[in-house]
């Protein structure tokens, strides 16, 4: 069950999109032009001036959205994911998986996805790239909280001085780069290969203290399944699912009440695993051919 936004929620969803897509575009060129001495002056100081004045603009729709109570990300995390974000790495190297990612899920519904549970723990991301140097997000973990450590226990997550905490997974398939000296080594998930595929979702978010932050997670429709196959797993052998029943279930409804991009077709139900066609077949979400959603502020 959906309970649509506002006209003005979606007003600020969009705002905030848009400005903060500019912002981030300006810091890309300006980490790509200020290594470089070919260029002149000039050139850096008009893109900082653009900079300068446009941030102020991204906090300020930053903290409507907050004020205005739209699903939120855990704020230890967003800079380091802004900053990844500037360099390129998002949906490209490195894509949310963790139940935080649910607040990408309800901007695509156009609204508050009823029955996800808003308990959250570490923020989780998987290493997507293939042949790729993972120590990239030790660089920018380091840069941006040179307090922060690696668990000697466990070399996959990264905790941060300020409190929280970030996992990094990955599947087989993407670690192959992988090095023994690598700072960070993600734990190798086999399930991490059903969220490969499909189409990620993608949208901008405010943190809990009015900073923006960009989410892509993976599809709906296969993130819905893998949390229900977590949860039936967990129920098994732990007696107790930790609400990843709950939290897929409701986003299968969302997806086949909201997410008109995201159909369970035949071609869908094709790409899937055994395990997770079991628990599709199983669910059978009813999918009206005409849904109500917000505009997509972008595809994934």
């Amino acid at each position: 069950m959906i309970e649509p936004f506002t006209d003005e929620q979606i007003e600020c969803i969009d705002r905030l999109q848009e400005l903060y897509g500019a912002w981030i575009e300006d810091g890309r060129i300006r980490r790509s032009i200020a290594a470089d001495p070919s260029i002149e002056p000039a050139v850096l100081n008009d893109v900082d001036a653009r900079l300068a004045e446009s941030r102020p603009r991204v906090l300020q729709a930053s903290r409507l959205y907050r004020d205005l109570k739209l699903p939120r990300f855990p704020y230890e995390v967003t800079a380091v994911l802004r900053e990844a974000d500037r360099r390129d790495l998002l949906g490209s190297r490195l894509v949310i998986v963790g139940p935080e990612a649910m607040a990408a899920y309800a901007l695509e519904a156009g609204g508050r996805i009823v029955g996800d549970p808003t308990d959250r723990g570490d923020v989780r991301m998987a290493w997507t790239a293939r042949d790729a140097p993972v120590d990239a997000v030790w660089d920018i973990c380091t840069m941006m909280d040179p307090g922060c450590r690696v668990e000697g226990a466990r070399p996959s997550r990264v905790r941060f001085s300020q409190g929280g905490a970030t996992e990094i997974v990955a599947a087989p398939s993407r670690s192959e780069g992988f090095r023994p000296t690598d700072r960070i080594r993600p734990t190798i998930l086999p399930d991490q290969e059903w969220l490969l595929s499909g189409r990620h979702v993608d949208h901008v978010v405010s943190d809990e203290a009015g900073q923006p932050v960009r989410i892509v997670a993976p599809d709906p429709r296969r993130f819905a399944l893998h949390r229900m196959w977590l949860g039936s797993r967990n129920q098994i052998h732990l007696a107790s699912d930790d609400g990843n029943l709950d939290l897929g279930s409701a986003l299968l409804s969302a997806v086949a009440e909201a997410m008109p991009r995201y159909p369970f077709d035949d071609a869908f139900e094709g790409t899937l695993p055994d395990e997770l066609r079991a628990l599709l077949n199983r669910s059978v979400p009813t999918q009206p051919a005409v849904a109500w959603s917000m505009s997509p502020t972008s595809a994934g």
